[in-house]
C-alpha cells in the first residue's frame, strides 16, 4: 500500500531563484511545487530578509515586495556570496550568511506541507551550478546542519547532471545528439552532448557569454524605469524610499513587460509616489532592448556551433533550461534559430529540481539506478594553486577549483611580498591531499625599474589563471599598485604551463 505521507524531494538552488519537485507515490511520477507565493510559477526568487525589529524571516516574493517597509536586512546572491565566510552583525548578533541559507532552505521544504500537513520527508537531493566549488559546497552542508537536516541530504549534485537525469528518466536516448540552453541570472550557456553506449554522454563543446543573462535584461528595464521616474520628478538622486519603493516596482513589472505576446507601449503607474502618475515605455524602447539581447544571442549561437563536425540540423533534442527561459521573447527568439521540427523540452526551472528528485530516488532505491555518466574533457580534475606563507605555516592557495571547467572565469587573488624581490614559487596540482608541481615560476624584481627603488611592503600583484585549451593554462602576474603612492604599472607576466 502506498504512503502518502512519504516524499523524497529534489531542489534546485539557484542564485536568482529556486525550485524544489517531489516524488508523487499516487502518480509515481515528479510533480513540482508551486513556491511563489500564488503567482503560478515554479521558481522562487532565493531571496531573504531578517526583519531587525521583530526578528522575523521572510522569503521569495514577499522579501522583494517589502523592501523598504520596515527595518530589515534583504540578502540577496546568496550562492555567489557563499565559501566567503559572509557575516552581518545586527544589534550585537551575527547572522552568517549560512543561517539565512538554512532558513530559506526550510522554507522550500515547509511548502510540502501545504501539499500533505503530515509530510514525512526521506530524502533529499539539492542541485547547485556545475562550477561551484568546493568552498560553497561546505557551507551548504553546513546549513543543513544549522537547519537541524544533514541526516536527510543525500547528495549534492550539479546541474548539468540534473537535466541529463530527467532527459534520461523521459527518453529512449542512445545515438541522440542534444543541446541544453540553460539561460541564467548570469550568462547565457549552451552545451551539446551525443548519447554513446552504456550510458555514456559525451559534452562535445560547451559555449557561454556572460554580458547576456537575465540580470542584464533586468538591469536595463529597471534603469528605464527610474530614468522616466526621474524625468517626471526633476529629480537628480533617489532617496532611499524611492531606491527600494523603484526595486519593488521594477520586479513587479518585469514579467508584465516582457510577457506580452503583441510589442506594444507598456504604461507605467507610478503609485507609491504622491502625487501618482504615469509614464510609458514605448514600443520603440522595447524593440531596441529586444533586438539587442535577438543579435546577441544569435552571435552566441554561431560561435557555438563554430570548429566543430556537429552542425544545427544534426541537433535532435533541444533542453530549455533556467529562469530566464521564461521570459517570453527569450523562449521564442531561441526555438526560431533552430528547426521548429525539433523536439523542444522546455520545462525550464524544474528540469533541475526534477533530476535532482530523481536522483534521490535512485539513492533511495524507489527508482532502480541507470548508467548515465558524463564525460566532460572541459571539466578539471584537481584543484590548481600555490603554496603561501600563513605567519609560520605554508598554506595551499587555490585558484582553480576540482570539477570547475576551463571556459570558467576563475578567481583573481592579490598577494604581497614578505621579505624578497626574488619571487619563486610552485605552482602545483592537488587530488585528495596529493601534490604535484607542474611549474616552478621565478622573478626577479630587482631587473625591472618599476620596482628597484620600491620599498618591498608596496609591492602587489594580482594572480590569476586563464586557460588556452585543455591541456594548456596561463599564470597571470600583474602590479597590482599600492594605492595612489604607487598606481599600478603595465607590468605583467604570462606562464603558459602545460597540465
Amino acid at each position: 500500500m502506498t504512503n502518502e505521507n512519504k516524499f523524497i524531494i529534489g531542489i534546485d538552488l539557484g542564485n536568482l531563484t529556486s525550485t524544489i519537485s517531489y516524488f508523487d507515490f499516487n502518480q509515481m511520477d515528479i510533480e513540482v511545487v508551486d513556491i511563489s507565493g500564488g503567482y503560478g510559477k515554479a521558481s522562487v526568487p532565493t531571496v531573504v530578509s531578517y526583519n531587525i525589529d521583530t526578528e522575523d524571516w521572510i522569503f521569495g516574493e514577499y522579501a522583494i515586495l517589502s523592501k523598504g517597509f520596515g527595518n530589515e536586512l534583504i540578502i540577496e546572491n546568496i550562492i555567489d556570496n557563499l565559501g566567503k565566510g559572509l557575516t552581518y552583525t545586527i544589534n550585537d548578533k551575527n547572522i552568517s550568511l549560512t543561517l539565512a541559507l538554512s532558513k530559506f532552505i526550510l522554507f522550500l521544504i515547509e511548502n510540502i506541507k501545504n501539499i500533505n500537513p503530515n509530510a514525512n520527508i526521506e530524502g533529499i537531493v539539492l542541485s547547485t551550478s556545475c562550477y561551484t566549488n568546493q568552498d560553497i559546497i561546505n557551507d551548504i552542508k553546513e546549513a543543513f546542519k544549522l537547519a537541524n537536516i544533514e541526516h536527510l541530504l543525500l547528495k549534492i549534485a550539479n546541474d548539468k547532471e540534473c537535466i541529463l537525469k530527467s532527459y534520461f528518466y523521459e527518453n529512449d536516448i542512445f545515438g541522440d545528439k542534444i543541446i541544453i540552453i540553460d539561460y541564467s541570472n548570469r550568462q547565457l550557456r549552451a552545451s551539446i552532448y551525443k548519447i554513446e553506449e552504456e550510458g555514456k554522454i559525451s559534452c562535445i563543446k560547451t559555449h557561454f557569454k556572460e554580458h547576456i543573462g537575465q540580470q542584464r535584461l533586468f538591469n536595463i528595464t529597471k534603469n528605464l524605469i527610474i530614468k522616466k521616474f526621474l524625468e517626471e520628478t526633476g529629480k537628480n538622486e533617489l532617496t532611499e524610499y524611492e531606491k527600494n519603493n523603484l526595486d519593488s516596482f521594477a520586479y513587479q513589472q518585469f514579467d508584465i513587460i516582457f510577457q506580452k505576446q503583441i510589442l506594444s507601449d507598456i504604461k507605467l503607474y507610478y503609485n507609491f509616489f504622491y502625487p501618482p502618475f504615469q509614464k510609458v515605455i514605448t514600443k520603440k524602447e522595447l524593440f531596441d532592448i529586444i533586438s539587442f539581447f535577438e543579435k546577441e544571442i544569435n552571435i552566441f549561437f554561431y560561435e557555438l556551433f563554430k570548429n566543430i563536425d556537429i552542425k544545427e540540423k544534426e541537433i535532435e533534442n533541444i533542453i530549455l533550461s533556467g529562469g530566464g527561459i521564461e521570459i517570453d521573447f527569450i523562449h521564442k527568439f531561441i526555438k526560431s534559430i533552430f528547426n521548429l521540427e525539433k523536439n523542444f523540452k522546455g520545462k525550464a526551472k524544474r528540469f533541475i529540481s526534477d533530476g535532482a528528485c530523481i536522483i534521490a530516488c535512485q539513492e533511495i532505491g524507489i527508482l532502480p539506478k541507470d548508467k548515465m555518466y558524463i564525460e566532460d574533457l572541459d571539466q578539471i580534475k584537481y584543484n590548481i594553486g600555490i603554496f603561501i606563507k600563513d605567519l609560520d605555516n605554508l598554506k595551499f592557495n587555490s585558484f582553480v577549483y576540482k570539477n570547475s571547467f576551463i571556459w570558467q572565469n576563475f578567481d583573481k587573488k592579490v598577494f604581497s611580498l614578505i621579505n624578497s624581490k626574488n619571487i619563486e614559487f610552485d605552482v602545483v596540482l592537488e587530488e585528495n591531499n596529493n601534490f604535484k608541481t607542474v611549474s616552478n615560476i621565478k622573478i626577479d624584481l630587482n631587473q625591472y625599474e618599476y620596482f628597484k627603488d620600491r620599498d618591498i611592503k608596496t609591492i602587489r600583484f594580482l594572480m590569476y589563471v586563464e586557460f588556452k585549451n585543455q591541456k594548456e593554462m596561463i599564470f597571470n602576474i600583474e602590479d597590482f599598485g599600492f594605492g595612489e603612492i604607487y598606481p599600478k604599472t603595465n607590468f605583467k607576466k604570462q606562464f603558459i604551463i602545460n597540465i
